[in-house]
């Protein structure tokens, strides 16, 4: 290497990030700016100003800036439209309402969907994140009442590109890895690894994770490209558990569960071909396949089992896309080709909490499922400017979905439920002027019941009352679905010295698979479809910049949610508020840069106190969070980067979830982390 040249081209690199660093407003434009490139709402490239759906986009400056261990609660609390739940706006914690995909395919198991899953990707190697907020089963099929998450990877950098980092902080958390990416003539690569280890504040809390991931780029032809990339990911995490109110007060780092952990497992293999045909058609062909083998006494499913469970999933997507001159018409056409095959074991469990770790073992297997999913669904979406200032979005897909579940244990034998289902979208998107928009949309979604409803939930002993918690499963239950009116308004100012984006909302869920209790007896302790939500809601998100060194951004979250028709072991929910679901969440951050290339951010996140029980019944009325603080600062030349974070700046003490039981006639708590501290280095070889 020629020592001179390689001088040069750090000096180049550094006078350009010291540049970017004195004038931040210039930098964080592209950030927010509506001149995004989106594909999520649409399956092909177009403006996020343009779109007629809620999308945030969560971009890799940002990213970079959070360093998050926890997408959930440290990435997707700083947009709207997150719930408290494991869904996008929706606090079910046993709904999948959620669609995940990395790179545009499915990255779990069908029907399984949570906002979690981000984690299930190497985090260092995300380049931007897109969140479709709302039904959009038109385009992405069943599970899609709460939205879409497309989790976009890196691509290879234009030159050599070498990094090392490494990260420690409170709980003795260690994170450490390194990168390498380059670009030689027509094949480009970027390969990361990288591993975490954290013994964690609370007892039973310990984390070890290793990920990695590579990708290949081959460009065989400016109209011909090919995308190949594989990723591993290793994870043990020990759940401590629920703890009871009386434990909170007296020890909130205890565990309520001395053995359980999962132990997880990913293996993706995934490309994608892209051919270019003429400046009016293209096609695209991509496809992942993913093995996951997970297993251990969960915090869910140590009382009752040992759970042992393999996934083997494929997705096929074939698109071509097609340009019109008569009213700049362009249009999508394409098939999406699921297979899901999953084997569910569950063996003996004696445990028991607050017990000697290591005391119990996995016995012999009581339940054995094969479940197996095939889906295939067509979808068509068009779009056209009849006049210059306005843009009219149709979409439909049919899904045509085969399920089957094999008892391999039991006296079940095979049972089948098939379905199909038409999804439709529409909307229109009017151009203010070149930096503001006003849109309306509307979207239908729908979801196939889950696995343990149709096949594996089973409720053997006595029922009385409600003392029960399970409930048979029936092949024959209807899918939920989902109808979604929305508004919304987004736009700059003339400088961009303010920018907003604001979405108002109706959803309408029916057909929502709820347990009835119908005569106290376990035969009777059933799964129906009785179950009916209504929710409206705004989402807006904020920035106001005032000067080049200093910048406000906020993200603000009003959901009124609540049961229209819902009935439960005989108790009626109608007119019931969602638990765990506030009415107002708002995120506010301040970002300031003192000095060149040091950024200062001050983040709040608040949350208005919400219900703890479906019943709405918990006497000590409705739970309020602490607001939290979190202080971040980043020093970036682009060859050294140094950061510290300080998360629960405050100290404060807190259920990061609590719930109300009328049985045991207590709460229960996931307690938050108090204050911590982390520190890290990175050094870049150009």
């Amino acid at each position: 290497m020629n020592p001179i040249k390689n001088c040069t081209t750090r000096k180049s690199l550094l006078v350009i990030a010291i540049t970017s660093a004195i004038s931040p407003a210039i930098a964080e434009e592209t950030a927010s700016s509506l001149d995004t490139i989106v594909v999520s709402g649409s399956r092909s490239e177009e403006l996020l100003l343009n779109t007629p759906n809620a999308i945030s986009v969560i971009d890799q400056d940002e990213i970079d800036r959070v360093k998050f261990i926890d997408a959930k609660n440290e990435l997707l609390s700083r947009i709207p439209g997150d719930s408290m739940g494991r869904n996008l706006r929706w606090a079910f914690g046993s709904k999948n309402y959620t669609v995940n995909l990395r790179d545009g395919v499915m990255m779990r198991p069908f029907g399984k969907g949570f906002t979690s899953s981000i984690n299930e990707v190497n985090s260092w190697d995300i380049e931007r994140v897109e969140v479709t907020k709302g039904p959009a089963s038109a385009l992405y099929g069943s599970h899609a009442i709460g939205g879409v998450i497309n989790v976009i990877t890196k691509e290879p950098p234009p030159e050599r590109e070498i990094n090392i980092w490494a990260e420690t902080g409170s709980w003795e958390r260690y994170r450490s890895g390194t990168s390498i990416g380059d670009t030689v003539g027509n094949f480009g690569y970027k390969v990361d690894i990288n591993g975490l280890t954290v013994d964690g504040w609370r007892d039973r809390t310990k984390r070890e994770e290793k990920a990695f991931s590579a990708k290949g780029v081959w460009t065989f032809a400016p109209e011909t490209k090919l995308t190949l990339r594989a990723e591993y990911q290793d994870k043990r995490i020990q759940q401590p558990g629920l703890i009871s109110e009386e434990e909170y007060h007296d020890d909130w780092r205890q565990a309520a569960i001395f053995d359980a952990y999962e132990d997880t497992q990913f293996t993706t293999l995934s490309g994608i071909y892209e051919h270019q045909f003429n400046d009016k058609v293209s096609a695209k062909a991509s496809y992942s396949a993913r093995k996951t083998d997970t297993d251990g006494p969960t915090a869910l499913s140590y009382k009752s089992g040992y759970i042992d469970d393999e996934y083997m999933d494929h997705n096929l997507v074939l698109e071509s896309h097609w340009q019109f001159n008569p009213w700049s018409s362009k249009a999508v056409v394409g098939i999406d080709l699921q297979h899901s095959d999953v084997n569910e074991v569950e063996k003996e469990w004696t445990s028991a909490t607050k017990t000697t770790v290591g005391s119990t073992a996995p016995g012999v297997i009581k339940k054995d499922w094969d479940l197996l999913a095939k889906v295939i669904s067509p979808f068509t979406q068009i779009q056209f400017s009849p006049v210059d200032w306005a843009e009219v979005t149709l979409g439909a897909r049919y899904d045509d979905i085969e399920y089957t579940g094999k008892d391999q244990f039991g006296s079940l034998g095979t049972i089948e439920a098939n379905y199909s289902n038409v999804s439709t979208k529409a909307g229109i998107s009017f151009a203010l002027n070149e930096s503001n928009s006003l849109w309306f949309g509307y979207g239908e979604g729908f979801m196939v019941p889950s696995r343990s409803r149709l096949f594996t939930s089973t409720e053997t002993g006595p029922c009385p009352g409600r003392s029960c918690r399970s409930y048979n499963a029936d092949p024959n239950l209807d899918p939920e679905t989902a109808d979604n009116y929305s508004i919304g308004l987004r736009g700059t100012t003339p400088k961009r010295m303010f920018g907003y984006d604001m979405t108002l909302y109706y959803t309408k869920i029916e057909d929502m698979v709820v347990g009835v209790d119908r005569d106290g007896t376990a035969e009777g302790r059933v799964y129906v479809n009785a179950g009916e939500v209504e929710g409206k809601g705004l989402e807006a998100s904020f920035h106001y910049q005032p000067m080049d060194n200093l910048r406000f951004d906020a993200a603000y979250t009003y959901a009124d949610h609540e049961y229209s028709d819902f009935v439960d072991g005989g108790t009626d929910y109608t007119g019931n508020i969602l638990s765990s679901s506030p009415l107002h969440h708002i995120n506010a951050r301040v970002t300031y840069t003192p000095i060149a290339l040091l950024d200062i951010e001050l983040e709040m996140d608040s949350i208005s106190a919400y219900e703890t029980s479906t019943a709405n019944d918990d006497p000590q009325g409705r739970y309020r969070r602490p607001d939290l603080f979190r202080l971040k600062v980043n020093y970036d030349t682009g060859v050294w980067s140094v950061w510290g974070q300080m998360r629960n700046l405050t100290d404060e003490k807190y259920g990061k979830r609590v719930s109300y039981s009328s049985r045991s006639n207590e709460r229960s708590y996931s307690p938050g982390e108090p204050r911590s501290i982390n520190i890290g280095v990175r050094y870049s070889f150009l």
